[in-house]
């Protein structure tokens, strides 16, 4: 408040520094219109341009002009002043407000505002017209805005505009309702750091921590509230979870982020699962009769970094080993029955198998046979079908010595020509063959000759070819062929023949006791013998009365017609045409058809019907 310089002398002295807390007047007071009991500044108004009275007026006893401050002696008692004075134009005794008028001041006093780094006591009123002061205990620093006080006890409510900062461990008591012994004390633990911790927007209790830590508790409250209002064995908030009264977690499905420890066993129903992947790709389970392990995707490892052992249930028995840079070992009743070693397998005991494939690559399917000193192999060839027996560490190498091809022919140490396809042969190296033919029926016993695919009989290789061939009409013969190209087809010539009687031909010519004579017809019959000499006739278009087997040799003793068709089947499937002296072996095979098996050209004389005809039989097939 700007007022000019009053001293007066009253009970009390009335200069204060109206900067401090002021103590009440008893009774209130107007000043200028204005209530004034000194608890705080007024504004009284006063002529904006007075600096001191017009006339000195008389206070107490002593003079005032407004330009200082004057002190009024007054009774301690009085309840008016002795002579009324005037203040501010207006009389004043004491007994009653007044509203000074506008006086002149000599000077102004500005009380200013301080922003002092300092202290300041603070002044108060001590309820008798005393101002007091508690100087280094309650002070305040216009600097900081700092209020000092050793305790400060509030009987109301305190606003804290700004940070409140507490310097001390045990920072606020609270003593409860009931003023007893017992209060509730806010402390914290010494801090490392800055650290900020805040009341959540919500009404409720904090929650307390039994033990002291650093730990943040990461859970949200939403996760932390998951159990809130569940009771024992009960189903937790739809969440599926049950907990039991003794702490055990029941769920229908638990999403663990980290690793789980379990400080006793892992209790899981018949048929309920654990599911391991995404898919799940790996399932355990047990369906009340059988334990599973199912994998879906990829491959199923079982690692170890020593065996892999399975055992029956008690650990009494091993049903197999997996060793670990070392065999594996399958096991019956205990022994070991069969295990793998370097070279391949040890079997313990006799081995029974419907089929066995021993070694498999693309071109070969077989089994290997390892000695001390040497190594053989049966293999099947997967793209011919052939199977083949040899020699060597591997399938195909070495030596080969036998091959049976897909058509069933045989090569002792040769691989088997590509034989007619009603022939059933067994080759031997380098060109030996036994062999026989369906469409024929004979038995052959050959040096370098075979029956090709178009079953025709030709050379293996280049050279001469021979052979013992033996019928199943009974007849045995002996033939020959001079030299020719290896597959070219061979024209035999019969050096030797013995038919069922014991009739002998020797080099083209035979001895026999009886030489019967055809009758003059086109189908004369053949049921007399084996050797006939030709009749009247000109043309003979079947022999009738053979039977299956039988061989016939035709001698002509005048030109003469075999005509070729479906009874009688002639090479080249060309009528032959007999001189006299021309000789014709046929055989009838099971179709009722006579079959050539041998011819000669003007080999032979005759001398009627006698015994001792020369018969020469150049033989071609």
């Amino acid at each position: 408040m700007a007022f000019t310089k009053v001293t007066t002398t009253l009970a009390d002295t009335l200069n204060q520094n109206t900067t401090g807390s002021a103590a009440t007047l008893t009774t209130a007071r107007t000043i200028g219109g204005t209530s004034f009991d000194g608890s705080a500044d007024i504004a009284v108004a006063l002529a904006a341009t007075a600096t001191s009275l017009a006339s000195a007026r008389t206070i107490g006893g002593t003079s005032f002009d407004g330009t200082g401050n004057i002190s009024v002696g007054l009774a301690a008692t009085a309840t008016a002043l002795a002579t009324a004075r005037t203040i501010g134009g207006t009389s004043f005794d004491g007994t009653a407000n007044i509203v000074p008028g506008t006086a002149t001041l000599a000077t102004t006093t500005t009380v200013t505002d301080s922003s002092a780094n300092t202290n300041f006591p603070i002044v108060f009123h001590n309820e008798s017209n005393g101002l007091l002061d508690d100087t280094g205990a309650l002070r305040y620093n216009p600097s900081t805005g700092t209020l000092l006080a050793p305790n400060l006890v509030v009987a109301g409510t305190t606003t804290q505009v700004d940070t409140v900062t507490m310097n001390a461990q045990n920072a606020v008591i609270f003593e409860g309702a009931t003023a007893d012994n017992y209060e509730t004390t806010l402390s914290i633990v010494d801090p490392t750091a800055d650290h900020t911790q805040y009341l959540i927007n919500q009404t409720g209790y904090i929650p307390l921590l039994a033990v002291a830590t650093t730990t943040a508790i990461s859970s949200t409250p939403a996760e932390l509230n998951l159990l809130d209002g569940s009771s024992a064995n009960s189903v937790v908030n739809s969440k599926a979870v049950i907990y039991g009264s003794s702490g055990q977690v029941a769920a229908t499905t638990l999403a663990v982020s980290g690793e789980t420890t379990l400080a006793d066993h892992l209790n899981i129903g018949d048929s309920d699962r654990i599911k391991i992947g995404d898919g799940p790709d790996l399932e355990l389970w047990h369906d009340t009769n059988n334990s599973i392990i199912k994998n879906s995707t990829g491959n199923l490892y079982l690692r170890s970094d020593n065996n892999i052992i399975f055992q029956d249930k008690g650990g009494n028995e091993t049903l197999a080993n997996f060793a670990d840079n070392g065999a594996v070992t399958l096991y019956y009743d205990n022994s070991p029955k069969l295990a793998t070693v370097t070279g391949g397998i040890d079997v313990t005991g006799s081995v029974t198998a419907d089929g066995v494939i021993l070694d498999d690559n693309t071109t070969y399917q077989g089994i290997k046979f390892q000695g001390a000193s040497s190594n053989r192999w049966l293999a099947l060839h997967n793209v011919s079908g052939d199977l083949r027996f040899g020699t060597g560490t591997t399938y195909g190498s070495g030596s080969e010595y036998l091959r049976i091809d897909s058509a069933g022919n045989v090569g002792i140490g040769v691989t088997p020509k590509t034989w007619y396809s009603n022939a059933t042969a067994l080759q031997i190296s380098p060109t030996g063959a036994l062999y026989n033919t369906s469409n024929w029926e004979d038995f052959s016993i050959a040096n370098n000759a075979y029956y090709n695919s178009s079953g025709t009989e030709s050379y293996i290789q280049d050279d001469a070819a021979c052979k013992i061939r033996l019928t199943d009409s009974g007849l045995m013969d002996f033939r020959v062929a001079s030299s020719g190209d290896a597959d070219d087809p061979i024209n035999w010539t019969t050096a030797l023949a013995i038919d069922n009687s014991g009739a002998v031909d020797v080099s083209g010519r035979v001895s026999h006791s009886t030489i019967t004579t055809l009758s003059s017809d086109g189908t004369p019959s053949v049921s007399a013998g084996n050797y006939f000499v030709t009749g009247d006739t000109t043309t003979i278009t079947d022999f009738d009365d053979g039977v299956v087997g039988q061989t016939i040799r035709i001698l002509a003793e005048h030109a003469k017609t075999i005509t070729d068709n479906a009874a009688i089947i002639l090479d080249g499937s060309v009528n032959f045409v007999m001189a006299d002296g021309d000789t014709l072996t046929l055989t009838m095979f099971n179709d009722q058809v006579w079959q050539e098996t041998g011819r000669a050209t003007n080999v032979a004389t005759t001398s009627g019907t006698s015994v001792g005809i020369l018969m020469f039989y150049g033989a071609q097939q």
